[in-house]
């Protein structure tokens, strides 16, 4: 059905239709916008034909006919029935509350509120067909439940049979991992869930069509057995790896064959080992592009350098078709880029706090695909690139402020945008003697 969907939205982008504001490294279209005048054409032929009503604040709100089954709402309304139809099947609003339980042929409902709270407690045990549920607020906004009613609200989405996606975002962890949350993984038509700190499926689910798990805790039960009932999971999201789990956790990544982004969060002192994550042993990996990291791993394998006892990690360890990977908080002794810039594939890195050394050096043939490069590093003082490293840098942002020198820039002509913090004295350097080495850039951004 997505990819039905991406086919259809292509086919609008080549029409002109539509326009693509971002698209993701694997080149699907991430976000789209449309034209003014485009939009407003299609606003008036959705009023003439009934399909698409839109209230606000400007004065366009009208009595409604009856008949039409989709309403975007941008504007409090006291008595939403004056103009909107029981039987309406879409509704969008932004608005901090609003009844919706009367709406029992919905399948689609969504709220974005600045406020708190929201509709979701007042979904009703009658609103069957919804298909997609969602809820976006601040992240300092909170659902205030008694426990009671937080499990009664669960067990009436447990009974949307139909129901495809559910996806909550930025709000009180409570709601996400409190009592009755369980119940939603009696619906077998689950696609994607997006929600903060579950506890992962029971091995008895049964959840083949699922193929979005965001944010699950691990459990043993459920790495053991539970795989195999999760044969289409492509993006999965993992939080508090626990300890001696680690022989577990290798064999239920290795069974989920159509896995393309994975990203773990670590809440351990403990290092996890290297082990975990051997990808280079299991051949279903190839289709992971995704990696995110955060938390200090151990890392099993190692080359022994030449020079003595120090280490450095093995290129083993990462997918082949990895075109994106984050790593956070790796505390890596080594300076990991002999490593990472043998990654033929990788199109954006990130190291947020993964390295504790002085020195980044990319050798010339390093990084040949890369273009966007986030670091932020409170010891990194040089970072250098030799000729002909990193040739379709794109992006480069950097927040070290230690950081005194920086490699010959104006070597790397792809580079369209530039943020820095960085050491005063390099900061003033590129103000005056050095800024041949930025001059080329379109966009600069420096700060001290």
């Amino acid at each position: 059905m997505e990819e039905t969907a991406v086919d259809y939205l292509e086919d609008l982008v080549q029409r002109s239709m539509i326009q693509v504001s971002k698209r993701s490294l694997n080149e699907s279209i991430k976000y789209c916008r449309m034209h003014d005048l485009l939009r407003d054409l299609a606003i008036e032929k959705a009023k003439e034909n009934n399909f698409l009503q839109i209230i606000s604040n400007q004065g366009n709100q009208s009595s409604s006919s009856g008949n039409i089954r989709r309403v975007a709402l941008h504007c409090h309304c006291e008595d939403i029935m004056k103009y909107t139809s029981p039987k309406l099947r879409s509704l969008l609003y932004f608005d901090d509350d609003m009844k919706v339980s009367r709406f029992k042929y919905l399948k689609v409902l969504h709220q974005t509120t600045r406020g708190f709270g929201g509709s979701i407690r007042d979904i009703s045990k009658y609103m069957t067909q919804l298909r997609y549920l969602g809820y976006f607020a601040p992240i300092t906004s909170y659902f205030h439940f008694e426990h009671k009613s937080e499990i009664e609200v669960w067990k009436r989405i447990g009974r949307m049979r139909y129901l495809q996606t559910l996806y909550f975002q930025n709000y009180g962890r409570t709601l996400g991992g409190g009592p009755g949350v369980e119940c939603i993984w009696n619906i077998k038509t689950l696609r994607h869930v997006i929600l903060p700190f579950l506890e992962g499926p029971p091995s008895t689910a049964d959840l083949p069509h699922l193929q979005t798990l965001k944010t699950v805790k691990v459990r043993k039960e459920w790495l053991v057995n539970g795989w195999p009932k999760l044969p289409n999971i492509r993006v999965l999201r993992i939080v508090n790896f626990p300890p001696n789990y680690d022989e577990s956790f290798r064999i239920f990544l290795n069974g989920l064959h159509n896995l393309t982004s994975l990203h773990i969060i670590l809440y351990l002192e403990r290092p996890v080992s290297y082990e975990v994550l051997d990808m280079s042993t299991f051949p279903s990996y190839n289709h992971l592009q995704s990696l995110r990291l955060k938390g200090v791993w151990e890392w099993k394998y190692w080359n022994q350098s030449i020079t003595g006892n120090s280490t450095i990690m093995d290129i083993r360890f990462f997918p082949i078709h990895l075109i994106k990977l984050v790593l956070q908080k790796s505390h890596f002794k080594e300076d990991p880029m002999p490593v990472l810039e043998k990654l033929k594939n990788l199109r954006k890195l990130s190291l947020d706090d993964a390295y504790d050394g002085k020195q980044l050096s990319c050798s010339g043939g390093g990084f040949l695909r890369l273009e966007y490069l986030y670091i932020y590093g409170q010891y990194l003082e040089e970072w250098k690139v030799e000729k002909g490293g990193m040739p379709f840098l794109k992006m480069i942002q950097m927040n070290c402020q230690k950081l005194v020198a920086i490699p010959e820039l104006q070597q790397m002509t792809s580079i369209n945008n530039l943020t820095l913090t960085v050491h005063p004295d390099l900061h003033k350097r590129l103000k005056e003697e050095e800024s041949y080495k930025i001059q080329h850039i379109p966009f600069v951004k420096i700060f001290e």
